[in-house]
């Protein structure tokens, strides 16, 4: 699995950012944002039917809550260098994309790229990972908890963003299982405790504003519930749903180190998936995300395109090239794939591969 030879199937363009396409993608989600908020007031000002109303705002939870998570997908991009080529212009962009959703960039962008430099290795990897049988005591009873429920969906994104996730989150010798987003000093980024201040000082900001409306406006507490609650939690859901399905499909494979290399772990442990034309389009087209996985420096607007030849090369070769888009990967498909992977999660000490499908192996109680 030769990478640099998979990068020369792609032609070079496909590698290089727009700043002014990358910034009216930017600028275009937080016009579907006001006027979503608009629509919805609107809708809160003329429907007297407490039925109808309420539909409307599951309605406006959904819509705006799926706008967050193109947002997260733009920051995302600059967390990777395809926002641009400006390190400077990535953070600050970034930090203000993120920060909106309560999400610190800097810290976020720090424990991703370890995710993306180890994904698929079972000792190594960031998230969703098979727990080695003699690494089970670091389970604690609330990670447990935690990924016997769902990974508790949008709550869990939270709980990932103070705690981290269970498992060797970023060492490889367990030195710390608590790994909060909103700690600059994490070793994880302590290089850069500076700019990960910075990402936390702007969450911090948003929530303040979210607080005093709650507390001092009238009405304050419904209207943020209302206006960004709600679609906060389903953003936050949609980003533990399409995280796992990505990584945690019904034939993705994790490896042990002997087995692993880059280029294989991310064939292995990568899926693309399709979550209907109208949200792939929304978000920016994530769920295109083996060749975005391989190259994350391609931009989100070049990854169908890139993706194209990518299978094209993948086929020729031999080569895995996971996908599903024979359907609409939903929350069912998520929540089936969970019971596996959780009845599956404890794997034999000398293991080279895992699947959510190893039926032979201890289930976690």
């Amino acid at each position: 699995m030769d990478l640099g030879a998979i990068k020369l199937s792609i032609p070079s363009h496909l590698f290089k950012p727009d700043v002014s396409r990358s910034l009216m993608y930017a600028a275009r989600d937080y016009v579907f944002a006001f006027i979503l908020a608009g629509a919805y007031t609107l809708a809160i000002n003329t429907i007297t039917n407490p039925i109808l109303l309420l539909l409307a705002t599951v309605v406006y939870w959904g819509l705006q809550g799926t706008v967050f998570w193109a947002m997260f997908t733009v920051g995302h991009d600059c967390g990777h260098g395809s926002f641009s080529r400006s390190t400077t212009l990535n953070d600050v962009v970034g930090t203000i994309v993120h920060g909106f959703i309560l999400v610190p960039y800097y810290p976020w962008k720090m424990s991703h790229h370890h995710h993306h430099k180890n994904t698929g290795n079972i000792d190594q990897d960031e998230i969703f990972h098979p727990i080695r049988t003699k690494d089970q005591g670091q389970l604690m009873s609330n990670s447990k908890f935690v990924i016997n429920n769902y990974f508790l969906f949008g709550f869990g994104w939270l709980a990932y963003l103070v705690a981290g996730y269970a498992g060797n989150n970023y060492e490889k010798n367990y030195e710390k299982a608590f790994h909060s987003h909103f700690n600059p000093f994490d070793k994880m980024w302590v290089k850069k405790s500076g700019m990960a201040a910075i990402s936390i000082a702007f969450v911090l900001s948003v929530v303040s504003a979210l607080l005093y409306t709650a507390l001092y406006v009238a009405n304050g507490l419904p209207l943020v519930v209302a206006y960004y609650v709600g679609p906060w939690f389903v953003f936050a859901t949609w980003l533990v749903v399409v995280t796992f399905l990505h990584h945690a499909s019904e034939d993705t494979k994790w490896l042990s180190p002997s087995e692993w290399t880059y280029t294989k772990g991310q064939l292995e442990n990568t899926t693309d998936r399709t979550y209907g034309a109208v949200f792939d389009h929304i978000t920016h087209d994530i769920g295109t995300h083996v060749v975005h996985h391989l190259f994350p420096i391609i931009p989100h607007y070049h990854l169908v395109e890139a993706n194209k030849h990518l299978k094209k090369y993948t086929t020729e070769n031999n080569l895995p090239h996971k996908e599903v888009l024979g359907h609409i990967s939903g929350l069912g498909e998520f929540m089936t794939n969970a019971d596996r992977y959780k009845n599956n999660l404890i794997i034999a000490d000398d293991a080279l591969e895992h699947s959510i499908h190893n039926k032979n192996e201890k289930k976690m109680k």
